[in-house]
């Protein structure tokens, strides 16, 4: 199983720092509407063996509550798990690039190939001189953390189908549950907090070119506010500056939020204000329909509402 892999419909899975997310959405003639969903606590007590035993009880209630009978799961993998990498080749066929990259990766990445599982997605052609080049997004994964989604997954009678990054998945997100909301040229940022980290991705047009994580989250936010709040900002004042000296841009247009951090009072205007970037907050559950059958569960979806959109586009991986 290659990462960003496409085969079938999928149950979206997200094993977050603060909750246990499972979505599943189908297309209607004006959207999408959600036909399944579970949310729940992610248990954080005890050894790492016990932990792993509490995550797999917890999923096993959520799926006793889903209706249906799919099992093919789409999943993420989030903050320091992942590697990326910019490469540009020559043009070649598919066969070809796979060995090239695969080759040129090794030498790129900061720890041994045979740990981690490489996969690549294509982008530009561009012109050096008079010579065409093709550019390259490549992303590693640690065997270990794949491993360990795909035992939680299987544990409850799942089949992983995807295995895909935090940063493309909030990117599906969007761009499927609101086409308008990304510019489709310059750059912009994507910013998600999470409960205890934060992932600050800036992209150009549809292309990822850098991500990173800091270790602060929605809970140290809310705990000793404002000195964190100043600390974030100068996480993603750093990480945009780096990136605008290395790929030389002149600006980042936008900043999209998203994650159950985004809910703290003042967050969004404080970034707005010290950066002197528009800030817009992203919440899945207002272009989402709620299928009649769990009408019961529209109010835990609308509370959820920013933190829902890494499952959301998990859950839209496979959604034409």
């Amino acid at each position: 199983m290659g990462l960003f892999s496409k085969k079938v419909s999928c149950i979206g899975l997200d094993i977050g720092e603060h909750t246990i997310k499972i979505m599943e959405v189908r297309p209607t003639g004006s959207g999408y509407e959600v036909i399944n969903f579970g949310i729940a606590p992610t248990p954080t007590e005890g050894s790492a063996v016990e932990n792993e035993q509490n995550i797999v009880s917890t999923l096993q209630k959520l799926m006793e509550k889903l209706a249906g009978n799919s099992t093919g799961v789409a999943m993420a993998v989030s903050g320091e798990n992942i590697i990326v990498r910019d490469l540009t080749v020559p043009p070649m066929p598919d066969n070809e690039l796979t060995e090239a990259v695969r080759y040129e990766a090794e030498a790129l990445l900061p720890i041994p190939g045979k740990d981690v599982t490489i996969d690549f997605v294509k982008s530009d052609i561009i012109l050096d001189g008079d010579i065409k080049k093709q550019e390259i997004l490549i992303v590693a994964v640690r065997n270990e953390t794949i491993d360990r989604l795909t035992r939680f997954a299987e544990s409850v009678g799942l089949h992983p189908r995807v295995i895909d990054i935090e940063p493309l998945t909030l990117f599906r997100a969007m761009k499927k549950l609101n086409p308008g909301m990304l510019p489709s040229d310059g750059s912009y940022a994507v910013i998600n907090i999470g409960s205890a980290s934060t992932n600050i991705s800036v992209f150009k047009g549809s292309r990822l070119l850098f991500t990173r994580t800091a270790g602060i989250g929605g809970q140290k936010l809310s705990e000793i506010l404002p000195p964190m709040i100043g600390e974030l900002v100068t996480e993603v004042r750093r990480s945009l500056e780096y990136y605008l000296a290395q790929y030389r841009e002149q600006k980042i247009s936008h900043i999209f939020m998203t994650g159950g951090g985004t809910q703290q009072e003042g967050l969004t205007s404080y970034i707005n204000s010290e950066l002197g970037i528009p800030v817009v907050v992203f919440n899945p559950a207002q272009y989402l329909q709620v299928s009649r059958k769990i009408q019961h569960l529209e109010k835990a979806i609308i509370d959820a509402g920013s933190a829902l959109t890494q499952v959301a586009g998990l859950a839209l991986s496979e959604v034409d």
